[in-house]
């Protein structure tokens, strides 16, 4: 049986526990950001990807192209956050993720 929509049940548990996850994402990325051992150059691409996501100039205006205009912008910021957590060292993202799990144990 099929729910929401045509999202199957599988999907919609992935969709959820994205949701769910999506404040321990926001720590992480923070904490990654604002460490002074993670690497410039991923950080000033996240920064660039925010405030291009959140500025009015954009590749292709929403106003002229309203799917496309808001596609290209969650496409961007999608590509820069994948492209941010591969840059960093593992061992640090490893060490800010059991923080963070330890931080949601107590």
């Amino acid at each position: 049986m099929r729910s929401i929509r045509g999202l199957g049940s599988v999907g919609l548990r992935r969709l959820l526990g994205f949701f769910f996850h999506l404040p321990n994402f926001v720590r992480l990325y923070w904490s990654l950001l604002t460490d002074k051992r993670a690497p410039l150059l991923p950080k000033i691409v996240l920064v660039a990807a925010v405030v291009y996501s959140l500025s009015p100039v954009d590749l292709f205006p929403e106003i002229a192209l309203p799917v496309v205009g808001w596609l290209d912008d969650f496409v961007i910021l999608v590509l820069c956050l994948r492209y941010f957590i591969r840059a960093m060292p593992k061992e640090l993202v490893a060490e800010k993720v059991e923080a963070i799990d330890r931080h949601m144990r107590l």
